[in-house]
Formats: C-alpha cells, structure tokens, sequence
C-alpha cells in the first residue's frame, strides 16, 4: 500500500524512472536479452537460424567458388603468384 501512496505523489513516471536509475545496467541488459529470447517461439527460432545458417553457407561458398578459379586461373598462367592479372602488369 505503501508504494501506491508514494507514487501517487511523485507520480508514475518518476517512480518508474528512479527504478530505471537505481538498477545495475548489467541486470538491465539481462532483462533486454531474456525478453528477446523469450519473445520468440521454438520454430521461429528454428526458422531464423535455418536463414543465418543458408545465407552463411552461400558466402562461404562463393568464397569458395572465387579462390578455385583464382588458383585455375594462375594454374593457366592468366594470373601470377600473387593472384594479380599477367596483362594488367604489363600494361
């Protein structure tokens, strides 16, 4: 009862504001995270590491797929040791 009477006279944004100023920010923080995960469900969880997942594994592929033709290309002598082009040196 206590604490209606005193945030009646201090009012609700003041009182809610010196609970803000008074709380470590790493408990804050924690509170932030919790809300987050908990926010989500399991298959919307799932859902969204199912797309991080396939749009890391397309980038590292194509990173991939850049450095086996780079190495085809100094295989075939188009480029040098350093992966820089032979004609654009000479030019």
């Amino acid at each position: 009862m206590g604490f209606f009477i005193a945030s009646r006279k201090a009012g609700w944004g003041m009182a809610k504001m010196q609970v803000f100023k008074d709380m470590p920010i790493e408990s804050q923080v924690l509170g932030w995270v919790t809300g987050f995960i908990g926010a989500l469900t399991l298959s919307e969880w799932a859902i969204l590491i199912g797309i991080i997942v396939t749009v890391c594994g397309y980038w590292r592929e194509s990173r991939y797929k850049k450095r086996m033709l780079e190495l085809e290309e100094i295989r075939a002598g188009i480029r040098d040791k350093n992966g820089n082009l032979i004609n654009e040196q000479n030019s």
